[in-house]
């Protein structure tokens, strides 16, 4: 996807999102020992070359995840790429064996869920920290209304600009915020439900070329759907 150039910023319009999650009624009590979680990635691959340069490739990896509070589950991997037929592996974990992005619960406290972001994507880096971990935790996690209004208040906070309306690559509707990098290589994008917060996709695109790679710029590095989250009782 590419966007018009724009300056204005995400925290008006994410306030009015927080407002319009907050108010919804609360989700049922968790229902199911497996957090489950459906991802679709297209990740870019590139290969150093004889000459210093690089060729990149895109890798779809399509993950199903079922994740217990104890660390316990499965993981469902299919990948492929253009070189090689179509492969899928099925992972089972112990207690402890699948982490997810977060080692507690995501935190309903602004300041408390910001220092657990830090964890997974250093706020030195920049504010893009906040849109790449959010986009980790709904890889992993189903959080509740709460926690998701929490989740858009560190957004809020963050210095992100508003793109409007978006379309993601099974036509879902949304809206977008995103952050650019302070060099201007990179743009890192997440499109949300206008209803609920949660995300749709979450895109890293390098809008122009860092040296030593080869291929037509921007070029997206890294794509990724969240299909589908929810809990359950089975691994199946």
């Amino acid at each position: 996807m590419q966007f018009p150039h724009g300056t204005e910023p995400a925290r008006p319009h994410l306030r009015a999102l927080i407002e319009q999650v907050s108010a919804a009624p609360s989700d049922p009590p968790d229902c199911g020992r497996y957090a489950y979680l459906h991802v679709r990635q297209w990740a870019a691959d590139t290969t150093i070359g004889p000459d210093g340069l690089g060729t990149t490739q895109t890798i779809e990896f399509d993950y199903r995840r079922w994740r217990a509070d104890d660390g316990s589950g499965r993981v469902i991997t299919m990948r492929d790429e253009p070189a090689a037929d179509p492969a899928t592996t099925t992972e089972d974990f112990p207690a402890g064996g699948l982490p997810g992005a977060l080692s507690a619960p995501v935190n309903t406290d602004p300041g408390l869920l910001s220092s657990q972001i830090n964890d997974i994507q250093p706020w030195e880096n920049g504010d893009q920290a906040g849109i790449r971990a959010t986009a980790e935790i709904y890889g992993w996690h189903t959080p509740n209304r709460d926690q998701r209004a929490t989740i858009l208040a560190v957004l809020r906070d963050s210095e992100l600009i508003w793109r409007g309306t978006a379309v993601d690559r099974v036509g879902r509707a949304g809206v977008a915020v995103s952050f650019d990098s302070d060099n201007g290589v990179s743009r890192d994008l997440l499109i949300l439900d206008p209803a609920t917060g949660e995300p749709l996709a979450y895109e890293l695109v390098t809008l122009r070329n860092p040296g030593k790679l080869t291929g037509p710029f921007p070029a997206v590095e890294d794509y990724q759907l969240f299909l589908d989250h929810h809990r359950q009782h089975q691994l199946t």
